[in-house]
């Protein structure tokens, strides 16, 4: 009876830590409150990158056709890799999973 009960207790510990590894593995790919998201793919798929909000810089070089706003500033997404010419706003706390424009290689400015 000790045995079985040992052995129960073994499998529910590596079992516990095989749930916490999993857990943590999809907190790497959260956004968090305060950064702007985005994913190279529709729908918040494929590669996701990660910012910061700092009102008036450009950020570029990360493809993506799908963000998420958890700042508490807009963001005007350009549909260039310079911040200059037509843009999407996307508000405070949105999700955009496809733009209203093709393309992927977009830059974006925090207002």
């Amino acid at each position: 009876m000790l045995k079985h009960v040992t052995a129960v207790a073994a499998t529910a510990i590596v079992t516990m830590s095989l749930a916490v590894g999993t857990a943590d593995a999809h907190s790497k790919i959260k956004c968090n409150k305060g950064e702007i998201c985005t994913w190279t793919k529709y729908d918040f798929k494929g590669s996701p990158g990660f910012s910061g909000a700092h009102k008036g810089v450009c950020y570029h070089g990360h493809p993506f056709r799908s963000m998420r706003n958890r700042s508490s500033k807009s963001v005007r997404v350009y549909f260039d890799m310079s911040c200059k010419g037509s843009y999407q706003t996307v508000k405070p706390g949105a999700l955009v999973g496809k733009f209203h424009r093709g393309g992927n290689r977009w830059s974006y400015k925090v207002r």
